[in-house]
C-alpha cells in the first residue's frame, strides 16, 4: 500500500514540474519587454583596474544579468559607440573590470539583461575614472647595511623608505653579541634627517672589539604596508666602536704606533658581480708586478753548484700559478651558508672620480672594488672573509670577525636589449609583364630571427625616387600580381620585410615595363637589396 502511495504522489509531482516548466518556456518565449534602465552606477579606479557599483534594474520576468560597455572616449551622441569590447555579468551589483592601463581615462555605461535576451533601451548615466599608479612595487624591504657610528649610535639602511607600524620601534630591532650571546638595549629610534631609508638607533655602550648580529622584525615595513620578511634580508653584521678615542703622544712627537689590524665596516652590492668593501683605515694591495720581479730575483739567486744543477735537469723559465700572480686573491673569501663559493676575479682600489694636481686619479685606499668571476645570486645571504691583507703599518688580517661581514643582495634585474634589426630581404625578386600584368615572385626572407610578421609591396612610376603606399602581402606569399597598369609605362617594384616591432628592411627591387601590344613580353631583372640581405639577427633571449 504505501508503494502504491508513494507511486501516485511521484506521478502527480512529475505533473506539476512538467506544467511549471512549460509555462515559463512559454513565459520566456513570449517575454518581449526590455529591463529597465541601470541607474546610480558608480566607478572607483584602483591600480591597474576600476571598481564598479550599481543599483539593482527591474524587469517583469526578472533581471539575468548586466552588460558593461567601456571606451577611452565618451560616448554623448546618439548612434555613437564605445571603442572598447562590452563586458557580461551575472546578477551582481558590482564587479571590478582588470587589466586596465594607469594614468588614462575610461568610460562605462550599462544596461540591464533578462533570461529572453531583452536589453535595456538606453545606456546608463554614464560615468569615468581615472587609474592612477599606487607606487606600491610590492617588493618587501630589506636590510642593506648597518654600521656604528661610535658605541651607542648604530646607522642602519634599508632598500627603501620605511615606517614603523608599531607605538615601540625599539622593539623592532634585537642586537645579540656574537661573542657573549648578550643582547644589546635598544634606547630610541630615529631617522636620519629627512631620509625615512636610514635608521639611527641610540643603543647601550657598545663593546668597540665586539661583533655585533642586528635582527629587525615585521613592524619595519616601507610606506605601503609591504612589512620586512623573517628570515629573508633581515639582519645585518656590524663591528662595535669605541666611546673614547684616546691620543697618547708619544715622546720627541714620534707618531703613534697602530697595532690594529684593519676593520671591516660596510660592504656594498654595486652589480652581480661587483662589491665594495669599506674598512676603517687604508689598506695595503701588493704590487703584483714589482713582488713578481721580486720572486724571480730571488728564484735566481741559487748558489754556483744548484744553478748548474739547475741546468742540467731543468731549463723551463719560472711560470707563476694564477693565485701567484695575484695573491691578493687569495685574500678574500666569499660564500654563502650553503658554502657556495665566489671566485675573486680582481681587487681594486674605488676610483673617486677626481684627478690630482698632475691629472691622474685619485683613489680612495679605504675602500676595495672586488670583481667575481661568476655572478652572485639575487636575494641571497653572503659572507665575505679577509686574511692577509693590511694597512700601512703591516697589521694583517686574520679571518676574524673583525675582519668577515655578512651582506645581502638585492633581486637583480636582466636589462631587456631593444629591437632594432629588421628581418632579411626577400632574395631572387622576378617580375614578368603580360598585358597589363606584372607577376611578381621570390625566394621568401631569411627570417633568422623568427620575428618576421609581414611582407609589404610598393610601386613607384619614377625610378623609385617616391613610392605609393604600401600593401600588406603577409608574412607567407612568395608570389603577387600587380594590375591597372598603363601600356608603355616602366614600374619599379620594391618588396620589405617588417617585423613585429616595426623595424622595416631596405627591400628587394625590381623594374617592369608594361608591353604597349597585347604580346606577352617576360622581363627578368635581378633585385637590387640594400644593405642586411644575409645579416642574421642577434636578439636577446
Amino acid at each position: 500500500m504505501f508503494r502504491r502511495f508513494f507511486s501516485r504522489v511521484s506521478a502527480l509531482l512529475l505533473v506539476v514540474l512538467l506544467s511549471l516548466a512549460s509555462l515559463t518556456t512559454v513565459w520566456a518565449a513570449t517575454d518581449t519587454k526590455a529591463p529597465g534602465y541601470v541607474e546610480n552606477v558608480k566607478a572607483v579606479p584602483a591600480d591597474g583596474e576600476v571598481q564598479l557599483r550599481w543599483d539593482a534594474a527591474t524587469d517583469n520576468v526578472g533581471v539575468t544579468g548586466y552588460k558593461i560597455y567601456m571606451g577611452l572616449h565618451s560616448v554623448s551622441k546618439a548612434g555613437d559607440k564605445y571603442d572598447l569590447d562590452p563586458i557580461e555579468v551575472g546578477n551582481v551589483l558590482k564587479t571590478t573590470v582588470e587589466d586596465l592601463d594607469n594614468n588614462t581615462t575610461y568610460y562605462f555605461a550599462m544596461t540591464a539583461l533578462d533570461a529572453a535576451g531583452n536589453e535595456s533601451e538606453a545606456y546608463s548615466y554614464e560615468v569615468s575614472a581615472t587609474l592612477v599608479d599606487s607606487g606600491d612595487d610590492g617588493k618587501n624591504p630589506v636590510v642593506s647595511s648597518a654600521k656604528a657610528l661610535d658605541c651607542e649610535n648604530i646607522e642602519v639602511h634599508f632598500s627603501e623608505d620605511v615606517v614603523f607600524s608599531s607605538e615601540d620601534p625599539m622593539s623592532a630591532f634585537k642586537i645579540e653579541d656574537l661573542d657573549t650571546m648578550q643582547y644589546l638595549k635598544v634606547l630610541d629610534v630615529s631617522y636620519q634627517e629627512d631620509n625615512h631609508s636610514i635608521v639611527i638607533l641610540k643603543t647601550e655602550a657598545m663593546n668597540e672589539k665586539a661583533q655585533y648580529l642586528m635582527t629587525v622584525g615585521v613592524d619595519v615595513q616601507d610606506d605601503y604596508g609591504n612589512a620586512i620578511v623573517s628570515g629573508t634580508s633581515d639582519t645585518a653584521v656590524f663591528s662595535g666602536a669605541s666611546c673614547e678615542v684616546q691620543v697618547v703622544t708619544p715622546p720627541d712627537d714620534e707618531e703613534p704606533k697602530d697595532e690594529e689590524a684593519p676593520v671591516v665596516e660596510e660592504v656594498t652590492i654595486v652589480d652581480a658581480t661587483t662589491l665594495e668593501i669599506g674598512f676603517n683605515e687604508e689598506v695595503v694591495l701588493l704590487d703584483v708586478e714589482e713582488d713578481a720581479a721580486a720572486r724571480e730575483q730571488a728564484a735566481g739567486e741559487e748558489t754556483e753548484d744548484e744553478s748548474l744543477a739547475s741546468e742540467e735537469e731543468n731549463t723551463d723559465q719560472i711560470v707563476l700559478s694564477k693565485e701567484d700572480e695575484n695573491p691578493v686573491l687569495n685574500y678574500f673569501e666569499i660564500y654563502t651558508k650553503d658554502n657556495q663559493v665566489l671566485e675573486v676575479e680582481s681587487v681594486e682600489y674605488k676610483d673617486t672620480g677626481e684627478k690630482d694636481e698632475d691629472g691622474e686619479p685619485v683613489f680612495d685606499r679605504k675602500v676595495l672594488v672586488i670583481k667575481t668571476v661568476t655572478p652572485h645570486v639575487g636575494e641571497t645571504e653572503y659572507f665575505v672573509s679577509i686574511t692577509g691583507l693590511t694597512d700601512e703599518a703591516g697589521n694583517a688580517m686574520m679571518g676574524d670577525t673583525t675582519s668577515s661581514s655578512s651582506y645581502t643582495t638585492p633581486k637583480f634585474e636582466t636589462e631587456e636589449i631593444p629591437d632594432t634589426v629588421a628581418p632579411e630581404d626577400v632574395t631572387n625578386l622576378v617580375a614578368d609583364a603580360v598585358d597589363k600584368l606584372v607577376n611578381l615572385s621570390w625566394v621568401a626572407s631569411l627570417n633568422s630571427a623568427g620575428d618576421l610578421v609581414d611582407q609589404l609591396f610598393y610601386v613607384s612610376k619614377d625610378g623609385g625616387q617616391t613610392y605609393e603606399a604600401a600593401t600588406s602581402l603577409g608574412k607567407d606569399p612568395v608570389t603577387y600580381s600587380f594590375s591597372g597598369g598603363v601600356e608603355g609605362q616602366t614600374y619599379t617594384f620594391k618588396i620589405t620585410t617588417k617585423d613585429g616591432t616595426g623595424n622595416e628592411s631596405q627591400g628587394a627591387i625590381v623594374t617592369a615595363t608594361l608591353p604597349t601590344t597585347g604580346a606577352g613580353i617576360g622581363l627578368l631583372a635581378a633585385a637590387s637589396v640594400f644593405g642586411g640581405s644575409f645579416l642574421g639577427k642577434k636578439k636577446k633571449k
